[in-house]
């Protein structure tokens, strides 16, 4: 009975020392952080041609869908203004929605919140209108292909 339990317990001390577990040597690991952290960006893209159709003095043109994504890494404030002037394109509204009521172009302003995920995009839209009802000035020619630009300044908010 006694070799028995001098069997077991030499096999169990033999194992303990085998397994590290008597005398544990420990020696620990060491890692290095690292990240590369940005400042916050506001930045959108914006479509490249917002299109009106026909118009004349005394009208107004359709809702036109305008696509504005936020690229940056900020919510950010979407201001359209109108570059330099323009008497008829100084008639531009904006509206969120069609449901809203139109804003004259540099009195309105949307904001979009940032992707979720960084690198991403978040789209949205709001509606322009060109609105001529109101327009004193005379057209003598035809304007065809008449343009401006249009600065959708960006804030971050």
């Amino acid at each position: 009975m006694k070799l028995k339990f001098f069997l077991i317990f030499g096999i169990v001390y033999l194992v303990l020392c085998l397994s590290g577990v008597y005398g544990l040597k420990v020696t620990n690991g060491t890692s290095l952080l690292k990240a590369n952290i940005l400042e916050d960006v506001a930045s959108i893209s914006v479509q490249g041609v917002i299109f009106f159709g026909n118009l004349t003095k005394g009208f107004e043109s359709d809702d036109v869908r305008v696509n504005i994504s936020n690229t940056g890494t900020s919510n950010v404030q979407v201001t359209p203004l109108l570059n330099g002037t323009d008497a008829i394109f100084s008639n531009t509204y904006f509206a969120r929605r069609t449901t809203d009521n139109y804003v004259k172009i540099g009195s309105w302003s949307m904001n979009i919140s940032r992707d979720s995920q960084f690198g991403g995009r978040n789209d949205d839209y709001c509606y322009a209108m060109l609105n001529l009802t109101g327009y004193t000035g005379t057209i003598n020619n035809n304007m065809i292909n008449h343009n401006a630009n249009v600065i959708f300044w960006v804030m971050a908010v």
